[in-house]
């Protein structure tokens, strides 16, 4: 099943995008972690069974290189500068566009697991697909879910 790579990145770039904002602290951290998705993705395309959809495939790979990226650079860093935890620099305009900013600081400080889980929410996942993207049970999705929403409504409220 050839798939051609171009055109699987601008159909999925919202995938991609969206992750790097959530796992990563700073610009250049998301550049790095952007690089590493596309470079797996570019690896990984040859091997793609079609067993599951293009997308939760996809899921799969950004989050565990994510994560990956996360594990990889926390071991080398004994000290992080205050003004890079603070927030990433995105463009944001309008209220709407605060509010969005404030949900993406939100989900930064969450444990790396439950940002992928609060993602693949937002982006209307079910519960069994996010279960079979990170390789944990229907139940457990569910359960972190509700908590995790809780969470958030705390944290931004």
């Amino acid at each position: 099943m050839a798939i051609d790579f171009e055109q699987t990145i601008r159909e999925n770039a919202g995938i991609l995008h969206k992750l790097c904002r959530i796992y990563s602290n700073n610009e250049s951290e998301y550049e790095e972690i952007f690089q590493e998705m596309m470079i797996q993705i570019w690896r990984s395309l040859p091997n793609f069974r079609g067993d599951s959809q293009l997308s939760t495939w996809l899921y799969r790979i950004c989050i565990n290189t994510a994560l990956n990226f996360r594990t990889r650079t926390n071991k080398f860093k004994r000290y992080v500068p205050l003004e890079e935890k603070i927030s990433v620099h995105f463009e944001f305009e309008n209220e709407k566009d605060v509010q969005l900013k404030r949900l993406y600081q939100a989900i930064r400080e969450l444990k790396p697991i439950d940002r992928a889980i609060v993602s693949l929410y937002l982006d209307e996942k079910s519960y069994e697909e996010t279960a079979q993207i990170l390789g944990i049970s229907k139940t457990n999705v569910a359960t972190r879910l509700m908590r995790l929403k809780q969470k958030l409504i705390e944290r931004l409220s």
